[in-house]
């Protein structure tokens, strides 16, 4: 570019701009060194000009809403005249200006809490809770009360269906969690409820409020369930400590029972089968003395079937031994004259 450019066209080229002084040299009439700018919209009319503004417009507007971005934690529903058209996945992607297509992002990857029971309020770094009897009070299977706390930890396992089929997804979530809780609960004795069968309970009921949503075709994928509290409910805690008292009690007076029951059946049955050994021995004995009498009477017999008198003497001998052995005894021959008198016993002792 030259030095003595002058932008104002082909006057003078002292880099000034035309003054008052000089338009009124000319007669009021522009200088000839001044541009004028080009109008594009010269030679056209203006229905034709704000056509061609409005098309550009419409051009930027539909550029701008044609394409829409998802973060790496959501999925998009496209609706295409409101009624479901496809899924997209996390990236930039590309759709038909409203009102074709409408766009909705769902944060599937989000985990949701839900509290039944009570309600956690935070305040000044503070965890404050409201008890909600309404939703906490539950009738076990042995027909006592139950006050039981639990959350749920869910998130989305299916876009469509959450977006289509849930219209308020905490109540929804919360109302069937409650009543899955409930029906396990109806089943369950109270004494499982509030000693150690509370896991058993949050996964038989994390397993049936997994189904009711998926049957209702819900979309959501439950992640936990966690029992955090569960007591007698207070108006009747003093009579329930007496009763699991008197329980308590009667457990120990039973185990007392049974070790005096092991101690004694045993025992008896000790008792039972030496009595039956000693009666079994009795039998044989007894048998035994019995078969040897019976052969000693034989064996006599037949002696005495061979020589009877001599047999009847050796018995009658036998016999008085047996009965004159032990007794005092003195002899007396009546066919002597005088009583002879011979003392056995003082000369057997001498």
């Amino acid at each position: 570019m030259s030095d003595d450019f002058n932008p104002w066209g082909d006057g003078p080229t002292n880099n000034s701009k035309p003054t008052l002084k000089n338009r009124r040299n000319t007669g009021g009439k522009k200088p000839n060194n001044v541009v004028k700018l080009k109008n594009p919209f010269d030679g056209k009319s203006p229905i034709k000009a704000y056509g061609i503004l409005g098309v550009g417009l419409l051009l930027f507007w539909v550029i701008i809403n044609s394409f829409y971005m998802v973060d790496i934690q959501e999925e998009a529903i496209v609706l295409r005249f409101g009624k479901y058209h496809r899924t997209t996945s996390s990236g930039l992607h590309f759709k038909f200006p409203r009102p074709i297509e409408r766009v909705e992002k769902l944060p599937v990857t989000r985990e949701n809490r839900v509290e039944i029971g009570f309600s956690s309020i935070s305040r000044r770094g503070n965890t404050y809770q409201t008890k909600k009897q309404q939703e906490s009070y539950m009738l076990t299977g042995d027909e006592n009360i139950v006050d039981i706390n639990f959350v749920v930890s869910w998130n989305i396992k299916s876009a469509k269906d959450f977006l289509f089929n849930v219209r308020d997804s905490g109540d929804y979530v919360k109302s069937t969690a409650e009543s899955a809780m409930r029906e396990v609960i109806s089943r369950t004795p109270i004494d499982n409820a509030l000693t150690d069968g509370k896991p058993q309970i949050a996964a038989e009921a994390k397993e049936l409020l997994q189904d009711i949503l998926d049957n209702y075709g819900a979309g959501i994928n439950v992640l936990r369930l966690e029992i955090k509290d569960a007591n007698p409910p207070k108006p009747v805690l003093e009579a329930f400590i007496d009763v699991q008292n008197a329980k308590t009690e009667k457990e120990r007076a039973k185990n007392q029972a049974e070790a005096y029951r092991n101690d004694v059946i045993p025992r008896a049955r000790g008792q039972a089968a030496q009595m039956l050994e000693d009666s079994k021995a009795y039998k044989q004995r007894v048998i035994a003395e019995a078969e040897g009498a019976a052969s000693r009477f034989n064996a006599v017999y037949n002696e005495y079937s061979k020589a009877k008198r001599v047999t009847k003497d050796r018995i009658y001998l036998e016999t008085m031994e047996q009965v004159l052995g032990g007794m005092n005894k003195v002899i007396i021959d009546k066919q002597a004259g005088a009583v002879p008198y011979l003392p056995l016993p003082a000369i057997q002792n001498k």
